[in-house]
């Protein structure tokens, strides 16, 4: 039998911190130091999280609800949307077995629970898993060399 858990990162959870940014590293080349002081200043932020998803108390996926993404640095019209589902990320050998949209409704419910009303995000690679789970498409824009969709979600309707 499966068994799920969910742990939102608190600031002294170091280990898992370290264990993230090994991940971003590893996905996305997000320097270990940067995801580290992201992840502490996350923490110390009720208005943002850090959550982590468990399997058979292994740590197997992460993601957060963030003010500030990469995106913002290019397009900063987007400013306007204070909260950001970010680097949503499951281990490989975890992939398409529908952790990602467990995670994602539990980040979900966490934001409503602590007062988000809406969420955005943008992706290249999981448009069709997030149009899946209630996203709408807003735009397509320019992100270093990809195109990614910027996609919302209101919470309230959920």
């Amino acid at each position: 039998m499966v068994e799920i858990e969910y742990k939102i990162l608190s600031p002294d959870d170091e280990d898992l911190m370290a264990i993230i940014a090994e991940w971003y590293m590893d996905e996305w080349k997000i320097p270990y130091d940067k995801t580290i002081a992201k992840l502490k200043a996350v923490t110390n932020d009720h208005s943002q999280f850090q959550l982590v998803l468990f399997q058979n108390s292994f740590p197997v996926a992460t993601g957060g609800v963030y003010h500030q993404v990469g995106l913002l640095d290019q397009e900063p019209k987007f400013k306007i949307h204070k909260h950001w589902l970010a680097l949503v990320y499951s281990l490989p050998q975890f992939r398409r077995n529908g952790l990602g949209g467990k995670l994602c409704g539990y980040l979900e419910g966490t934001a409503k629970e602590r007062g988000i009303l809406e969420l955005h995000l943008f992706s290249d690679t999981a448009v069709a898993l997030y149009e899946r789970l209630g996203w709408s498409k807003v735009e397509v824009v320019g992100f270093g060399s990809r195109n990614v969709t910027v996609m919302k979600k209101d919470l309230l309707s959920t």
